[in-house]
């Protein structure tokens, strides 16, 4: 792997040291103010980490630059260091390997490069073919639908990285993978920017994101805009214990979102956008498994037993994520357990007819 190299300690303590000299009456006041600008305008920057605290305390000690703001700043260093992926240069779990392997390849003729290149052309693709929806509909917002043609301009130009990198390994030619993999870092860290603002403008339209696919969708639509999959809809939230039932609401055609269920589907969210460690998400899963094993337990019937393998197999899923960090294995996990959920609400269901 290519380890992700982070200048914010570097920052954090030059800072320190200058604001440290400024109050012991050294005259370096116009040194640490353009130090601090310089800072402010690399959290400008597209990054894998989310530096807006980090440039909020900057600007404070901008307006002053006291000892007082420090604490402040290194705490939001510290967040931001601690939010950002571990594993490599990017957010994509598939981006950094391949990228780790078409080095390792230039060595070793023996890495299977092009099962990773295969694979990160295939995640790429289930982007593209997402984004294009919101990319093209009418019935988003004008923003919305700029942000996401600017994703797919970036998803072409992560493209033509790949396949810069991959003639680049087959003609064993290093500079030439290190000048694709620069590329490819830079189209990655901006695809994850545009992301962000995306999401944040879908919350704020209170659009609907997909169990299946993860496409935003407009409030009050019935099923996905890309993948035509029954939306969730928090007025159908179950309140029982089990919550993989459906109580006493009788036979449905359609998986009901349930309060645990909402609560699981959650977690992915956050762990999908950086909000929530492996640990926490894999915690997560532990216990949806630990309801699932409770169910097993009731003694269900065929139909429900084939719902809970479906079930268990998108835990299965969700645990291999939570494990790799790759978010393909999410989207697969939350749509097996949709689907497996509703196999088993409609045998219950069905059962206490």
């Amino acid at each position: 792997m290519i380890p992700r190299q982070s200048h914010l300690l570097e920052m954090m303590a030059r800072l320190e040291a200058l604001v440290e000299a400024l109050e012991e009456g050294q005259p370096v006041r116009y040194v640490l103010e353009e130090s601090i600008e310089r800072a402010i305008a690399v959290c400008a920057m597209p990054v894998a980490e989310d530096l807006t605290a980090v440039k909020m305390a900057l600007q404070d000690l901008l307006c002053d630059p006291s000892s007082q703001h420090l604490p402040k700043l290194r705490d939001a260093v510290q967040e931001a260091l601690d939010s950002a992926p571990g594993d490599g240069p990017t957010p994509s779990a598939r981006a950094n390997e391949l990228m780790g392997m078409a080095l390792a390849a230039l060595d070793d003729p023996e890495v299977q490069f092009g099962i990773a290149a295969n694979a990160f052309s295939e995640e790429l693709a289930a982007l593209a073919t997402m984004v294009a929806v919101s990319a093209g509909s009418p019935e988003v917002s004008s923003q919305v639908r700029e942000e996401a043609q600017r994703i797919l301009e970036l998803v072409d130009k992560a493209r033509e990285s790949l396949v810069w990198i991959e003639e680049a390994v087959e003609g064993g030619l290093r500079d030439e993978v290190l000048q694709g993999v620069d590329a490819l870092i830079r189209a990655i860290r901006l695809m994850a920017s545009s992301q962000r603002v995306l999401d944040k403008v879908a919350e704020q339209e209170a659009m609907v994101a997909c169990i299946r696919c993860g496409h935003h969708n407009t409030a009050g639509r019935g099923t996905c805009e890309a993948c035509r999959a029954t939306l969730p809809s928090v007025e159908r939230i179950d309140q029982s214990t089990l919550d993989i039932r459906l109580g006493d609401q009788g036979p449905a055609p359609e998986t009901q979102m349930t309060e645990n269920l909402a609560r699981l589907f959650e977690a992915c969210e956050r762990f999908n956008f950086k909000t929530m460690s492996s640990e926490a998400f894999l915690d997560e899963v532990a216990w949806m498994e630990g309801l699932l094993e409770q169910a097993d337990k009731m003694g269900l019937q065929d139909g429900a037993l084939e719902g809970l393998e479906e079930f268990k197999a998108g835990l299965q899923s969700l645990r291999r994520a939570g494990e790799t960090g790759d978010s393909a294995l999410v989207y697969q996990g939350r749509r097996l357990i949709w689907e497996g959920s509703g196999r088993m609400q409609a045998a219950v269901a069905q059962q206490s007819v």
